[in-house]
């Protein structure tokens, strides 16, 4: 059995105790449980381990940016209510260009979090260490609290700071839950082994400034208007240049000073089909031959809503 703890700052006034008392877990909470339970689900296949590393030591920090970490999958399903909130964010905290600050929630979570574990073990008749644990495919886990056994179940604790006193629910592993966690790292997972930031989605745009929004709008409308024209003209050069295909029946010829030429081009060569025909290597092992990533832009929108 493993156990995760809460400690929010209301405390038995929270919406989350409540929840808990009601035998109900908010999405996010529910996404990092049930990542949890498929690592140990994992680990009693024999499929993982529990490494003696100390939660929160530098070691723990530096193996984390090479594992698929549950509280991170709330992140990654765009459930998560604090920052890292989707998968771009999670990219630039796990590489290290953005960093969570920690705040009130996190340092109770840290101070409380012992007293939580000895009130849930009285509770339960158990002893409930903490424990790092990993499963397959680098999927793995920090666990508040872990009997030793190898039961697939969890307990969900709630903790009241203000009147000592606990509240908790059972967790059990859930196969959908299991599938939609395992399809979101699967997308984010490569990527981020390659380097290559997710695609920003709702929550990563900043909000263009107030003062700038009418040259903000003036530009795009600019950008519309050009691109209508060049897709015209190039509309236009291709119609023109089928009529001289047709006028010289295709064939090369010059007047004037003007000529219309045919040539041949050879094709190019299919190196992914040699790869996939004859050499038989992973997707994997091919990452180590892409060139460098880039970054570049587009520029999109109708401009029916300039908050947006």
């Amino acid at each position: 059995m493993i156990v995760e703890i809460k400690t929010p700052n209301q405390g038995s006034q929270s919406d989350l105790w409540k929840s808990v008392e009601r035998n109900t877990l908010p999405d996010h909470y529910m996404a990092q449980v049930q990542h949890q339970l498929f690592v140990m689900e994992c680990f009693a296949g024999g499929w993982g381990d529990v490494p003696d590393i100390e939660v929160g030591s530098e070691q723990w920090l530096a193996i984390r940016r090479t594992l698929k970490m549950a509280s991170e999958t709330p992140s990654l399903l765009g459930l998560s209510p604090w920052k890292p909130k989707t998968p771009l964010q999670l990219y630039k905290v796990k590489t290290g260009e953005d960093i969570v600050v920690v705040n009130q929630a996190m340092r109770d979570g840290n101070k409380f979090e012992a007293r939580a574990r000895e009130l849930l073990e009285r509770d339960l008749h158990n002893q409930f260490p903490p424990a790092f644990m990993t499963g397959d495919d680098y999927f793995a886990a920090s666990l508040d609290g872990w009997d030793g056994d190898h039961d697939v179940t969890a307990v969900f604790c709630v903790y009241c700071k203000h009147n000592d006193c606990i509240v908790h629910m059972p967790v059990e592993l859930d196969g959908d839950w299991s599938e939609r966690i395992v399809k979101a790292w699967d997308k984010f997972w490569p990527s981020y082994i390659a380097s290559v930031p997710p695609s920003p989605i709702d929550g990563d745009y900043q909000k263009v400034k107030n003062n700038d929004l009418e040259e903000w709008s003036y530009l795009h409308e600019q950008y519309r208007e050009f691109s209508e024209i060049a897709k015209n003209a190039d509309d236009a050069k291709k119609s023109l240049k089928e009529k001289l295909s047709k006028l010289v029946g295709n064939k090369s010829s010059a007047g004037i000073g003007y000529q219309y030429t045919v040539f041949h081009k050879k094709g190019s060569i299919d190196y992914k089909k040699i790869v996939d025909e004859h050499l038989s290597l992973p997707d994997q092992e091919l990452e180590q031959y892409r060139k460098p990533s880039s970054t570049q832009n587009r520029i999109s929108g109708t401009g029916e809503n300039n908050n947006d």
